[in-house]
């Protein structure tokens, strides 16, 4: 008979849990991010995402992520001002760049040109940077290759 494995999760969930309209976790979750230095449309597009990712019950990419994202601003380990940009190589390869800030904003901008592209040409790839400035993935190589393709 197969094993059956027990879920695990970093989330200590065996306190009490307040429920919240899901308007009320975006407006504050993009608050904190606001007010820990990001642009109020990236804060909220960020936000939306993760009360999203709680509502689809993938809680450790939800509204926890919120803290973590402020801990890593406030350590310099993520740029709050980022912007994700969509450039291309000389062979016209196109990638997005992250420039160093939160994932989301990043990997929104690419699916929306692979999926672009792919209506298109019938299939399609986008590579993603989306690596802090400080982390250890980061390379200065100019032979280094995307960590992420969509």
């Amino acid at each position: 008979m197969a094993e059956i494995l027990e879920q695990r999760t970093k989330i200590d969930l065996s306190g009490e849990r307040e429920a919240i309209p899901v308007d009320q976790a975006v407006a504050l979750a993009a608050a904190i991010l606001t007010a820990a230095g990001c642009e109020p449309d990236t804060a909220r597009a960020v936000a939306e995402h993760i009360v999203d990712a709680d509502l689809c019950g993938v809680e450790s990419h939800g509204f926890v992520r919120t803290l973590q994202y402020v801990e890593q601003i406030e350590s310099g380990y993520l740029k709050p001002l980022a912007q994700p940009q969509l450039c291309a190589d000389d062979r016209g390869i196109e990638q997005v760049h992250g420039g160093g800030g939160i994932g989301i904003p990043a990997m929104s901008m690419a699916m929306d040109r692979v999926c672009t592209l792919a209506a298109a040409q019938g299939m399609a790839a986008i590579p993603v940077r989306v690596m802090p400035s400080r982390s250890p993935w980061t390379t200065t190589s100019p032979d280094a290759r995307a960590a992420v393709g969509v």
